[in-house]
């Protein structure tokens, strides 16, 4: 019943910041704290009738999520909704003590949530490129002429494993992959560069924005590239800085939502991958 319970308000939770995310790319404060102490309230509640070890399951889980999605956040890989979140997910999925392969299944969330988010991350930003296809190809283009060295450089790498694969068939498998790389990069860098930098006024700054770079004023670092907090503000401000170039990165809370539901719906999947351990 705790489970089910938990499944219910986290799906919830996690669709609604989705959709929050992708229109206006933040997370109310609001959801992400008030579905973190619910969570443990619920655990709480559910101690009193089960034992503690209901509770501390999740403890576990909040301390594995809260030192994880810190090292992503001071990383500048997400922003803070996100670690957020995942201290709630965290708490909701536990980590049981002593270890059981139940144990284990935060770990494959997060597996999911890395595999999922960069499938998701790719589908998101094709949408962009042909939402946007003049700009794209413009940018394309651009970093196509720039980086044409290694484009010949990949092109002649495909070269050799197409005449290799005449001799060693292994290697025939690996004749796009050089290309494919190179046009994979080619893309993620067209779409960053025309859609994610751009500049704002400093007084709609928000705590977690990030700086595209450093911000100087008078011949002197300010602020260096980084996640701003609310004192960098309050210093931007005081030396007059009215603008800074901002990128905004990939709305990735419907990630965490996929990863949730392959976790609830994925237990075949699980069961293969633990066989494995």
């Amino acid at each position: 019943m705790l489970y089910i319970f938990l499944s219910i308000i986290t799906i919830a939770v996690l669709a609604i910041a989705s959709y929050t995310d992708l229109k206006t790319r933040e997370v109310p404060d609001w959801i992400s704290y008030g579905f973190l102490f619910s969570v443990i309230g619920i655990r709480a509640i559910f101690a009193i009738r089960d034992g503690v070890d209901v509770l501390i399951t999740g403890i576990l889980g909040l301390i594995v999520g809260a030192l994880l999605g810190m090292l992503f956040y001071y990383s500048h890989q997400w922003g803070g909704a996100d670690t957020k979140l995942l201290m709630g997910v965290g708490t909701v999925i536990g980590i049981t003590f002593p270890f059981t392969d139940r144990s284990y299944t935060f770990f494959f969330f997060l597996l999911a949530l890395l595999f999922l988010g960069a499938i998701y991350s790719l589908l998101w930003m094709g949408y962009q490129a042909y939402h946007d296809r003049k700009k794209f190809m413009k940018v394309a283009t651009k970093l196509l002429r720039r980086w044409r060295l290694l484009y010949y450089a990949s092109f002649a790498m495909s070269g050799i494993f197409v005449v290799g694969g005449f001799y060693v068939s292994h290697l025939w498998p690996f004749v796009a992959f050089p290309l494919g790389i190179f046009f994979l990069l080619l893309f993620v860098n067209a779409v960053e560069e025309y859609k994610f930098y751009k500049t704002i006024d400093v007084k709609h700054l928000t705590e977690g924005d990030w700086l595209a770079g450093p911000v100087r004023h008078e011949g002197k670092t300010i602020i260096s590239s980084r996640t701003v907090d609310r004192s960098d503000i309050i210093r931007l401000k005081r030396n007059g800085i009215k603008q800074v170039k901002v990128k905004e990165g990939i709305p990735f809370i419907p990630s965490f939502l996929l990863g949730y539901i392959f976790i609830l719906f994925g237990a075949p999947v699980i069961k293969w991958l633990l066989s494995l351990i």
